[in-house]
C-alpha cells in the first residue's frame, strides 16, 4: 500500500506555504498493490493530522463527484495523548474504493485562519473494515470522545500561604515539612454528560526534583474532589478549605520527567448532581515527607502541554 502526494499536488505547492484564510488544495494518491485476484479495498478514508494547530483555526475538506465537502475536525488528543493538533477523516460517508493493482487520486483541501510555522502533517489511509497493511489503520470513533480544557488552574504553596500562582505556566506538587504544594483544576460541569463511560484527567510532568525517593517509598499522586467553588485566580493556601483529604477519587504512581499522568475518574463524575463547577485537587499521597524539597511540575493551561479531561 502506497499513499503519497500526487505529482504536482503537494500541500503548499512549490514554496510549501499556505496563505492564511484561503483554501489550499492538494492531491494524494493511494496505490493498492494487492494481487489482481484479491478483493478491492473499500470504505477508504484519508486520515489527516495537523500538529500544532487548534480546532477553531482550521477547516478540512475533500472533493467527491466533483463537489467539495467539508469534514468534521477533531482534537488530536482524542487519538494521541498530549499532542496539540487536529485530525480529520476525509472522504464520503461510504468511503472510497481502490481496486487491486490500481492507483486512485483524491482531491483534498485545507484552510488555516492564522499564521503558523513549520506545521507537521501526517496522512494515512484507513478503513472501518480492516487494516490495509503497512501504514494502514482501523478507524476509531472520534465522535464519541470529548476533550475538555480546564476553565482555570493553579497551585497553592504552604511556604507562601498568601500567594496565588494562577499566572504560572506550571502546576507544582511539593512534599516538605511545612512547605507542601497542591495543584487545583476547575472544569465546567455543563460540558460533562450526566453519565460517562470513561473519564481521564491528563497532565504532563515536564520537570521534577528529588522525586525518585518518593517513588521508591511508594508515594503516589492523588486526586481529590473540592466541594466548594473556588476562584482559582485568587485562591491561596490560606483560603483553600481542604488540605488533609483522605478519600482520593483517583491515584497514579509517580511517572517521571517528560511523562503523562492519567487519572481515571468516571465514578466520581457520574456521582455529581447539582454542581456547576468541578474542582479537583492534586497532591502527593504524603505531605511533610521530610525536610528536603521534593517536587514535580506539570504543564498548566499556559504551558506547552496543558492538562485536559477526555470523556467518552
Amino acid at each position: 500500500m502506497t499513499l503519497a502526494y500526487s505529482p504536482g499536488g503537494e500541500l503548499g505547492g512549490e514554496n510549501k506555504e499556505i496563505i492564511v484564510g484561503e483554501w489550499e488544495e492538494f492531491r494524494v494518491s493511494l496505490t493498492n498493490d494487492s494481487p489482481s485476484t484479491a478483493s478491492p479495498w473499500e470504505n477508504i478514508l484519508i486520515r489527516v493530522k495537523f500538529y500544532g494547530v487548534e480546532n477553531e483555526e482550521i477547516s478540512l475538506g475533500y472533493k467527491h463527484d466533483g463537489v467539495w465537502e467539508n469534514s468534521q475536525v477533531y482534537d488530536l488528543r482524542s487519538l494521541e495523548q498530549g499532542m496539540i493538533g487536529v485530525v480529520a477523516d476525509l472522504g464520503p460517508a461510504r468511503g472510497w474504493t481502490v481496486k487491486p493493482q490500481t492507483t486512485e487520486n483524491f482531491d483534498l483541501r485545507v484552510k488555516i485562519d492564522k499564521v503558523v510555522k513549520d506545521v507537521k502533517v501526517e496522512m494515512l489511509a484507513i478503513t472501518n473494515e480492516s487494516t490495509l497493511g503497512a501504514g494502514g489503520e482501523k478507524v476509531e470513533n472520534l465522535e464519541s470522545k470529548n476533550i475538555l480544557d480546564p476553565l482555570q488552574d493553579t497551585y497553592i504553596h504552604q511556604g507562601n500561604p498568601s500567594t496565588n500562582y494562577s499566572g504560572e505556566d506550571y502546576l507544582e506538587l511539593t512534599t516538605q515539612e511545612n512547605g507542601n504544594a497542591h495543584a487545583l483544576l476547575e472544569f465546567d460541569r455543563q460540558d460533562i454528560p450526566n453519565q460517562v463511560g470513561s473519564a481521564e484527567l491528563n497532565l504532563y510532568q515536564y520537570w521534577g526534583s528529588g522525586f525518585s525517593d518518593l517513588r521508591d517509598s511508594g508515594i503516589t499522586v492523588q486526586a481529590f474532589p473540592i466541594a466548594e467553588n473556588l476562584n482559582l485566580n485568587s485562591v491561596t493556601w490560606k483560603t483553600t478549605p481542604v488540605h488533609n483529604a483522605t478519600n482520593p477519587i483517583a491515584e497514579e504512581e509517580i511517572q517521571g520527567t517528560n511523562k503523562s499522568y492519567n487519572f481515571n475518574m468516571p465514578n466520581y463524575l457520574n456521582s455529581l448532581e447539582n454542581e456547576k463547577i468541578v474542582t479537583v485537587l492534586l497532591k502527593f499521597s504524603q505531605d511533610n515527607f521530610d525536610n528536603k524539597e521534593r517536587r514535580i511540575r506539570f504543564d498548566s493551561l499556559e504551558g506547552e502541554n496543558p492538562p485536559y479531561l477526555i470523556i467518552q
